[in-house]
C-alpha cells in the first residue's frame, strides 16, 4: 500500500498507452525512470509547480530507437515499490505542492506494471527541493534561477485568479454535457468519463454536496460562456476603412462579436481576420495586391489576447483592423514586474 493507501489505478489500452509513449517532453510534460533519485524527482516536480503546472510519469524510460515503443514503459512492480516516490514529493518540497497521484496499467500486459502519474498544479507559492533550490519549467527544460530571477518570480505570482472562482448557478454535470467538452475527449489519451476529467483537472469544485464549475472550466468547454459569466469574454473584431490613428465613426465598415469556448473563438477569429484583410486590396508598385500577413503572427496574437488576458474586467479582446495596420486590445495590465519601459528584455 502506498503511503496515502491504496491510490486510484486506471487500467488503459495498449493504444491509450502508445498514445502517451509518442508525446513528447514539454512545458507541461516529463517523462522519468522509476530509478529516479529524489532530488532530481524534485526539481522535476517544482520546476512544474514554479510555472504553470503540468504532469510526470515515472516508470517511462527515455526515447531509445533501438527497442519497441512499449518497451520504455517499465513500471512499479506494486504501489509499495513507490512510495520513496510519493514520499520525496510530499515531504521534502517546501512548501508541499498541490499534486495528484494516480496509477496507470495496461490492460492485460501486467508485467509492465504500474506507471505512476504526477499531475502538479501551478502553485502561488515558490517551492524549493531538499537542497534550497529552486527550479522553472521552460520548454522541455527545467532550469535553475537564483537572486534576482527568484524575486521577478515572486512578483509574478499573483493570487488566486479570477479563472479559479467557482460559477455558483452552473453545475459541473451541465459542463460535463456540453458538446465542446464531448468532441474534446474523443481524441483526448486515455480515455477518460467528462466529469472525471473535469475534476482531475480541476476545471469544478465542490460546493456542499454537488460539484459546481470555475470560471476556467466554462471559458474552455462551455458552449456559450458568455451566457453563463457575468463578465464579457468575447472577441470583438472591428474594420475601418483608414489608415487614421484615430477613425471616425464614418470610417466603421463592418463589426463581428465571437462567442463560444476559447478554442472556438480563436478559430472563428482568426477566420474572420483573414477574409478581412484578403477583402482589403493595397498599392504596391502602382498595382492593388491582396496584404500578407503571416497567419501563425495573427493567430498567436488572438490566442495571447485571449489566455492572457484579466476576465476580471468586464470588456471584450478587441481586435481593430485598418487598411495598414492590424491592432489587439487585451483587458488588463502588464504582469508582474514587466514594463513598457523593460518589455523588450524580460
Amino acid at each position: 500500500m502506498s503511503v496515502f493507501g491504496s491510490l486510484q489505478v486506471q487500467c488503459i489500452s495498449l493504444k491509450d498507452a502508445k498514445n502517451i509513449l509518442l508525446e513528447d517532453e514539454s512545458h507541461f510534460l516529463d517523462f522519468k525512470s522509476k530509478r529516479i533519485k529524489g532530488k532530481k524527482l524534485q526539481e522535476a516536480v517544482t520546476s512544474f509547480a514554479n510555472a504553470d503546472g503540468g504532469e510526470v510519469f515515472v516508470g517511462i524510460e527515455d526515447r531509445d530507437d533501438s527497442i519497441q515503443l512499449i518497451e520504455r514503459w517499465i513500471g512499479f512492480a506494486n504501489q509499495e515499490d513507490a512510495n520513496p516516490v510519493i514520499q520525496t514529493v510530499v515531504q521534502d518540497i517546501e512548501p508541499i505542492p498541490q499534486v495528484e497521484f494516480q496509477f496507470y496499467k495496461l490492460d492485460e500486459m501486467d508485467d509492465k506494471g504500474l506507471v505512476l502519474n504526477i499531475r502538479v498544479s501551478k502553485s502561488n507559492d515558490i517551492h524549493y527541493t531538499s537542497n534550497n533550490k529552486v527550479y522553472v519549467r521552460k520548454g522541455a527544460q527545467k532550469l535553475q534561477i537564483t537572486g534576482d530571477a527568484i524575486v521577478n518570480l515572486k512578483l509574478s505570482k499573483g493570487l488566486t485568479s479570477y479563472e479559479n472562482q467557482a460559477v455558483s448557478d452552473y453545475t459541473a454535470e451541465e459542463l460535463s454535457e456540453s458538446d465542446e467538452l464531448n468532441f474534446f475527449l474523443k481524441v483526448y489519451s486515455p480515455k477518460t468519463e467528462p466529469l472525471a476529467f473535469l475534476k482531475k483537472q480541476r476545471l469544478v469544485k465542490k460546493n456542499e454536496a454537488s460539484y459546481v464549475s470555475i470560471f476556467a472550466g466554462v471559458l474552455l468547454y462551455a458552449d456559450n460562456p458568455s451566457a453563463i459569466l457575468p463578465k464579457k469574454c468575447a472577441v470583438k473584431i472591428t474594420w475601418y476603412d483608414t489608415n487614421d490613428l484615430e477613425p471616425s465613426r464614418g470610417h466603421l465598415k463592418k463589426q463581428y462579436t465571437v462567442e463560444g469556448p476559447l478554442k472556438k473563438q480563436i478559430d472563428i477569429a482568426l477566420e474572420r481576420v483573414r477574409y478581412i484583410i484578403e477583402s482589403v486590396p493595397i498599392l504596391n508598385n502602382g498595382l492593388l495586391e491582396k496584404p500578407k500577413y503571416p497567419t501563425e503572427a495573427i493567430k498567436e496574437l488572438i490566442v495571447n489576447a485571449l489566455i492572457h488576458r484579466d476576465y476580471n474586467i468586464s470588456d471584450d479582446v478587441h481586435v481593430f483592423i485598418y487598411n495598414n495596420r492590424i491592432e489587439v486590445k487585451s483587458p488588463g495590465r502588464l504582469p508582474g514586474h514587466i514594463t513598457i519601459e523593460n518589455i523588450l528584455d524580460e
